[in-house]
């Protein structure tokens, strides 16, 4: 099979990428391929990279400028000017595999589908970041697993186009697939030997506004399509799904509103009323004066679950740190994980005179999945390093136990020939003579 595959690449200001983009398509082991690259109005050195680059180009291969119109504009564009049997599109900062379009062809060809997706590969870390599986229309609408660079039956398209009012906003390529398959009933199949490798940005990167900007256009999204479903239950699972999500994605943004109380006992009680209200950072230290004759101090993080890397209370003037002597949290070291909501710590102490008490804190990152210290990879990273401290222990613990018991055995073969010794007649002679003398 050697059908015409069009390839269709937008690029805006990534001069840095496009090179390599248009090279991992020049090295495409399928040979039947007619490239279009859309330059949306680069304002760097993107449109001279591309057009000495397409000199190269081993395909029928034509370049396009416009003023900048944004991604959704710049693809119907290409549309209306692609004559393939199939059509991919490739993002400018991404790069395909040899035989990538070739294993896509392939598979459309074998089943007979109008959309064919893969995995995403991180191209920093060669990670699997969006694994392809089998097609379910349900776990599509929770989540999208078909991406952009998918291979897709143009004859499927029709007059379907990218959905302008997405513009600008994320999602486009998803609300494209679901119009392809809910309205023009395509049919969707994974390809499991080829994966598109795809560049993380700083744009790509989770944050609250980000998420909250996602499930506004998901909402409108769906808003689109629910209507030719007449499951209920499968919509109500779905729109359960994503309301647990946002739930879950509100907790960052929660915090920050929050406040840290502080509370002195005093004359055996605690004041109803915060004795001092702190709003929470990210990262932060205040002072707490005390005075003599208070003997507790209880602070409470926040109203709502929270995660601390770092929490601790130090006496200014005797320079020590207090430990806690109640506490709802997860302690570890100085780490608290407060699971459930109205999280506190109590400290117990005896000032002979006022003090000072240095409170300091670092919490978590629970927003950003890929950053470095986001707090599933610390706390993995700590249950791996006592899993290996546990290691060493049991380790060392059986080297000691071979120790003891070699210890052991040589007490016993000492302990056998000294009784052996003083038991032989040898001994029992010379031991009567020393005995007589004794007595004298």
């Amino acid at each position: 099979m050697n059908d015409l595959v069009s390839v269709v690449v937008c690029c805006y200001n990534h001069e840095d990428y496009i090179e390599e983009c248009l090279e991992s398509i020049f090295n495409q082991s399928y040979q039947n391929i007619e490239l279009l690259v859309f330059n949306d109005g680069s304002t760097d050195d993107s449109g001279s990279l591309i057009e000495n680059a397409l000199k190269k180009s081993p395909f029928s291969s034509q370049y396009f400028y416009h003023e900048n119109q944004g991604v959704v504009k710049t693809r119907n564009l290409a549309l209306d000017r692609i004559n393939g049997k199939f059509l991919v599109f490739v993002d400018s900062d991404d790069i395909i595999e040899r035989e990538y379009i070739k294993n896509l062809v392939d598979v459309a060809v074998e089943s007979s589908a109008d959309i064919v997706y893969s995995s995403m590969i991180d191209m920093k870390t060669g990670e699997v970041v969006l694994s392809a599986k089998e097609f379910d229309l349900k776990e599509l609408l929770i989540g999208n697993y078909i991406h952009a660079s998918s291979l897709v039956r143009t004859s499927i398209i029709k007059d379907k186009k990218f959905d302008d009012a997405l513009n600008r906003e994320k999602l486009e390529d998803y609300d494209f697939f679901l119009n392809l398959i809910v309205r023009g009933g395509a049919k969707a199949v994974p390809c499991y030997t080829t994966g598109l490798t795809y560049r993380v940005s700083e744009n790509s990167r989770s944050n609250h506004q980000n998420l909250k900007s996602y499930y506004h256009t998901y909402a409108y999204i769906l808003s689109k399509y629910l209507p030719y479903f007449s499951n209920d239950n499968a919509i109500v699972e779905i729109l359960r799904f994503h309301f647990d999500d946002l739930t879950n994605l509100d907790i960052e943004h929660s915090i920050k509103e929050e406040q840290i109380s502080v509370y002195l006992y005093r004359d055996g009680a605690y004041n109803e009323k915060a004795d001092y209200l702190i709003p929470v950072k990210f990262l932060d230290s205040f002072v707490i004066p005390v005075e003599k004759g208070v003997t507790k101090l209880k602070i409470h993080p926040s109203n709502i679950p929270s995660f601390y890397e770092e929490f601790s209370v130090v006496s200014k003037k005797y320079k020590t740190e207090l430990l806690p002597s109640l506490s709802n949290a997860i302690i570890d070291g100085n780490s608290f994980v407060f699971e459930h909501f109205y999280p506190f710590i109590e400290y117990t102490f005896d000032f002979e005179e006022d003090d000072n008490l240095l409170v300091s804190y670092k919490r978590y990152n629970i927003n950003d999945i890929t950053s470095d210290n986001y707090i599933g990879k610390i706390l993995a990273m700590k249950s791996y390093q006592y899993f290996h401290q546990l290691e060493e222990v049991e380790r060392q613990n059986i080297l000691l136990k071979k120790a003891f018991s070699k210890i052991e055995n040589d007490y016993n073969e000492l302990n056998q020939q000294y009784h052996t010794i003083i038991g032989s007649r040898r001994w029992t002679i010379p031991t009567k003579i020393i005995n007589f003398f004794r007595r004298k």
